[in-house]
């Protein structure tokens, strides 16, 4: 089942945002603060121009995705939704919960007025398997972003 998220999930929010975290690599550059990670989603929850949604079955959740609408900064009338976290727990990848949960968030984003929806994906997951869904599901690729640690 997918659903908003409630303050009820907050603790597995912030489990699945470690899972992420010890996946992703940043911890060679960064720290995992689970009460950063909690205030973050209990802000989230609490804007009206925010989403989480989970992926929950027989009490487990088992995935989720955050998004938040925005103005354009040279056009505050065109409003853009812009993907914050996306992440399915390994055991349950392959299935439809990414998909699911991308649907969920894209109507949402939709009846709030959103004209564009942004998503964006790490290179240390499977980035080919990323670009195919996002463009199974319609995207198209705008924009490469780069980091270096300073």
């Amino acid at each position: 089942m997918i659903r908003e998220a409630e303050t009820k999930d907050l603790p597995d929010l912030v489990e699945l945002c470690r899972m992420f975290f010890e996946e992703s690599g940043l911890q060679s550059t960064e720290s995992f603060c689970p009460e950063s990670m909690r205030g973050f989603h209990a802000r989230m929850l609490a804007t009206p121009s925010a989403i989480t949604v989970v992926a929950e079955s027989d009490g487990e959740v088992q995935g989720l995705l955050s998004a938040i609408i925005a103005p354009e900064f040279h056009n505050a009338a065109f409003l853009k939704g812009h993907e914050i976290y996306w992440y399915v727990v390994p055991e349950h990848r392959g299935s439809s919960i990414a998909v699911r949960l991308m649907r969920h968030v894209d109507e949402w984003m939709k009846s709030h007025g959103a004209r564009e929806f942004c998503v964006s994906h790490m290179e240390k997951f499977n980035a080919e398997s990323a670009s195919s869904l996002y463009r199974r599901m319609g995207f198209n690729p705008t924009t490469h972003v780069y980091a270096k640690v300073l």
